[in-house]
């Protein structure tokens, strides 16, 4: 409870769960409130619900009422720029990309929410120069429930061009990526320090096109952690693993003199982890600044390659939204880069 005596906050979801009043935070528990909570939104999309922005989830202890504070609990935005309700941090799109880090909050019950893209990768190492280039990057959720969504997710289509710098010898390959089957569900919400957990779980389709294609079903899962701490502050934790296994296609000749394609498969499993910390900065521009890392665990190199990203959100409306990022690993041995752009949309 807070030294004020209000009420703390409850926790807060994407769809129509109990909410705290706006009056519960700075104004008298008997005067009336001029909003009601939770709504639908005024341009419509009846599945889609504006929550009190007065009731997000964050440690009561942080709680400020100075409002000439820049921490004071209710400013919108770094920048302290006014917002409706609907433009309220918590009530605009909330998506998955472009950052490594997933959505700590699914998109709620009867919602629906794509997500596309671009990504340029290049990494250049003293034996090899190797770029790729993805597109669309499309993952489809829907909500289920309040607190469970089904996600159906397809990479695109895949450029691939490498380059051996001793011979010169140059290789491309171009095609479809497997599809991802899945699910998000919030396990526990937060209550003060303690953060909201979210369980991404699913699997991966042999698919995909010839020499692309992992040829196997490929379970995956992430357990992310959100902790809310201002109406423009939210800070994400992110580990799961990716239970891999790559193929090789060839040419052999062994029992037969007519060549065949054969493939190999072997298991090259990844785990990985990372922190995305979200900040808004003004009624249509929002950031994340991000750390992650991606290990091997099976065969191959099992060295942690480290990476640092940035990037921008950009919200023509509380359910559309533009992003831009860029990122690089860190390593003198390696120079690899990646920079992409998105859409995604929410109904």
């Amino acid at each position: 409870m807070a030294s004020s005596g209000r009420r703390n906050p409850p926790r807060l979801g994407a769809a129509s769960r109990r909410q705290a009043r706006a009056s519960d935070f700075d104004q008298p528990d008997d005067e009336p409130t001029q909003e009601n909570f939770p709504r639908t939104p005024f341009f419509g999309m009846p599945h889609v619900v504006v929550n009190d922005p007065a009731a997000y989830p964050r440690p009561p202890v942080l709680d400020n009422y100075n409002p000439d504070s820049f921490f004071y609990s209710l400013r919108p935005n770094i920048f302290d720029v006014p917002v409706e309700p609907e433009w309220d941090f918590y009530n605009i799109i909330n998506t998955d990309r472009p950052d490594f880090t997933d959505a700590v909050y699914s998109v709620g019950k009867g919602v629906a929410l794509l997500e596309t893209g671009y990504t340029f990768h290049k990494q250049n190492t003293a034996e090899t120069h190797f770029s790729t280039r993805q597109l669309p990057e499309s993952l489809l959720r829907y909500g289920v429930t309040d607190e469970f969504e089904l996600r159906l997710k397809w990479p695109g289509y895949l450029m691939v061009d490498s380059k051996t710098v001793a011979t010169g010898v140059h290789a491309a390959n171009f095609g479809s990526q497997d599809i991802d089957l899945g699910f998000k569900y919030e396990l526990i919400q937060q209550r003060g320090w303690r953060p909201m957990t979210t369980l991404v779980a699913g699997m991966t389709l042999p698919t995909g096109s010839r020499g692309l294609s992992a040829n196997y079903v490929q379970p995956h899962f992430n357990l992310v952690a959100g902790w809310g701490f201002r109406r423009w502050l939210y800070l994400k934790w992110q580990t799961g693993a990716d239970f891999l296994r790559s193929s090789a296609t060839g040419v052999s000749t062994v029992g037969s003199v007519v060549p065949s394609f054969v493939t190999v498969g072997g298991a090259q499993n990844s785990w990985h982890e990372s922190i995305s910390l979200l900040t808004q900065w003004t009624k249509r521009v929002g950031a994340y600044h991000e750390w992650f890392m991606i290990s091997g665990t099976g065969s191959g190199d099992r060295s942690a390659a480290h990476y640092l990203d940035m990037g921008l959100y950009l919200y023509a409306t509380p359910n559309v939204q533009f992003d831009v990022r860029v990122g690089r690993r860190i390593s003198n041995r390696i120079n690899d880069y990646f920079t992409g752009a998105g859409f995604s949309g929410r109904w």
